[in-house]
């Protein structure tokens, strides 16, 4: 299924980089027209926050007819009349899902397109590049490549494999390193399928200074810029985008909502620094661009559709609005009924003289 997905998201990716030569730069183009494409479902999903937070008001003042009952009967009734409310609001409270849905698949697939130059972008079978990876393996076992002609985290790959061809991972923007590095070694293997070292996907920026295929370490390197640049971006990007989004009351379940937020606006961006530390750094730019993009559409979408804004004033007076006119139903009477482990504690006034 994701296949379906991944071969035009390729194709998408080879054209881009056949305009720029640099992977690097057909990232930012590539990362733009995906934005664009899923433009309209931001949209949706926007507008779908947009009209929950408009009747947010009238929502708690139903809520609140009900506050203290707790019978399935109070429950019935508080289920149909926000049901009622969205219908005649026009709301639908999985129009903003369905949009986020579709997209992490998307988003998903777009990680196999970076990671995988080899299968998207030149093309090449899942068998021929189970060969460079055996080629690669082959080398390393007859001391052709080793730890001062490879990176460090390629070379522990190959020192965990255990001598295990089915243990040695390595990911494909590794691969095109190796190939790059030692075309002589891989000519015969990808000339076979008109492959040149010059079609090789060019991870390298500013005049071939920086590497962006290797794995970023804790060693003093100018590629450990990148995991940090990509945590940073993500925690500012969702400071700014909650400032562009206002919260809609300031109600205690609202202030504990903002607590949660702030703690994820640390955990998702540790979580990133973490993850980026594993991957190519040309991942940690790829996460950069997607949040650039997705701060500037955040911002642009929260000043064309605004979320209202509601003090405690306009929640009693739609409160007091909605409830002038409404007439709660009656509760059923409860008589005392008088308990028989104590009928022998009471005694008859006609047998008080007897006693």
């Amino acid at each position: 299924m994701l296949d379906i997905l991944a071969v035009p998201f390729g194709y998408i990716m080879r054209f881009c980089y056949t305009l720029t030569h640099n992977y690097a730069l057909a990232l930012i183009l590539f990362t733009f027209l995906f934005k664009l494409m899923l433009l309209p479902l931001n949209i949706k999903q926007h507008k779908s926050s947009q009209a929950l937070a408009r009747i947010s008001p009238k929502v708690k003042a139903i809520e609140k007819r009900f506050a203290g009952r707790r019978d399935q009967n109070a429950r019935t009734e508080l289920s149909i009349e926000l049901n009622n409310l969205y219908r005649s609001e026009g709301v639908s409270l999985t129009s903003g899902c369905l949009p986020m849905l579709i997209q992490l698949p998307i988003i998903y697939v777009l990680c196999q397109i970076i990671e995988r130059p080899l299968q998207y972008l030149c093309m090449l079978s899942t068998t021929v590049i189970s060969d460079i990876q055996n080629k690669i393996f082959t080398l390393f076992q007859n001391g052709t490549l080793n730890a001062t002609n490879t990176t460090g985290k390629l070379f522990d790959a190959f020192t965990k494999s255990g001598g295990a061809i089915d243990n040695f991972n390595i990911n494909q923007i590794q691969m095109v390193g190796v190939l790059k590095d030692n075309p002589s070694h891989f000519s015969e293997l990808l000339g076979e399928h008109g492959i040149s070292n010059l079609s090789l996907p060019d991870f390298t920026i500013f005049g071939s200074s920086i590497d962006l295929s290797l794995i970023p370490t804790l060693t003093i390197n100018i590629i450990i810029i990148f995991p940090i640049l990509a945590a940073l971006f993500q925690f500012f990007s969702t400071i700014i985008i909650q400032r562009f989004s206002p919260s809609t009351n300031n109600s205690p379940e609202n202030a504990q909502m903002s607590k949660t937020m702030n703690t994820m606006n640390i955990v998702f961006p540790v979580m990133t620094l973490f993850f980026a530390f594993n991957l190519p750094a040309i991942i940690s730019l790829y996460w950069i661009y997607q949040t650039i993009f997705s701060t500037i559409i955040q911002i642009i979408l929260s000043k064309r559709y605004p979320v209202p804004h509601y003090t405690e004033e306009d929640f009693k007076r739609i409160e007091e609005e909605m409830n002038k006119d409404y007439v709660p139903p009656k509760q059923p009477a409860y008589t005392h009924s008088r308990s028989l482990h104590h009928i022998d504690d009471e005694v008859d006034p006609e047998d008080e003289d007897v006693i």
